[in-house]
């Protein structure tokens, strides 16, 4: 059963960071404004800060990952409403690595038969990381980058958001990450780095 106090602190986390994010573009909007009345350039807006945080995490990834990453011929579409798919809805903050920044958002995790797996994760109306992985191939994108990437065997473990439909089976979390899933609640961590996903499904 699922507890309703762990499922209600999980909300409440999601939705302080959503309110957090929210402040912190108001903020940017007015100071951009203040700035151009004054003929001086404006600062970063909060996409901004998102697409430098992505770009960060990228290039941490690319050099703690040992295999090869490839822009191979791509996975074909996943249907879920083809029979075997079980589809959870959710929401998530993720804590990006060695970085302040967190992200508030809408999480789908599909995992369906011959060990496949879909993910993505949104903030509306746009999606920020859509991963699919199989049993001997994974693939990724990251639409704000407009990129994608894919490979063979397993993901590279800084593509954390893979794994998820892995930890949610049952599978053992990649070195150096740990899992919790706790009445209704869930939390992927890398201590090392910081980065997290957090959240709970609600349905």
């Amino acid at each position: 059963m699922i507890g309703r106090p762990e499922v209600a602190r999980a909300r409440e986390g999601w939705q302080r960071s959503r309110r957090r994010e929210e402040t912190e573009a108001e903020g940017s909007l007015r100071q951009n404004a203040a700035f151009r009345r004054q003929g001086a350039s404006p600062g970063p807006t909060i996409c901004c800060r998102l697409k430098a945080a992505f770009g960060s995490l990228w290039l941490l990834m690319m050099m703690s990952s040992s295999g090869c990453l490839s822009l191979s011929r791509p996975l074909p579409p996943v249907n879920l409403q083809e029979p075997g798919w079980s589809v959870h809805q959710g929401q998530a903050v993720w804590k990006l690595p060695n970085s302040a920044h967190d992200i508030a958002g809408d999480v789908l995790l599909a995992t369906g038969p011959g060990e496949r797996s879909f993910v993505q994760f949104s903030k509306s109306p746009f999606p920020l990381v859509i991963g699919q992985t199989t049993s001997n191939r994974w693939q990724v994108e990251f639409p704000p980058q407009h990129k994608r990437y894919a490979g063979p065997g397993s993901p590279p473990k800084r593509l954390i958001w893979l794994y998820l439909g892995r930890v949610m089976a049952g599978k053992a979390p990649p070195p150096s990450w740990t899992w919790r899933d706790s009445e209704g609640t869930w939390r992927l961590e890398n201590p090392a780095t910081g980065e997290a996903l957090e959240g709970f499904f609600s349905q």
